[in-house]
């Protein structure tokens, strides 16, 4: 199973970028495999 981000409908759209860029950049892809995250973090 690939990774799976779920978003709260009340987070605004910049928040949850913000958060995914953070993500992004201090993670590896491989690291998410299997993995169901929450955001915002």
């Amino acid at each position: 199973m690939a990774g799976l981000f779920v978003v709260n409908e009340c987070t605004s759209v910049r928040q949850v970028i913000d958060e995914l860029l953070v993500v992004i950049n201090c993670s590896e892809q491989a690291e998410w495999q299997g993995i169901v995250l929450y955001l915002p973090l």
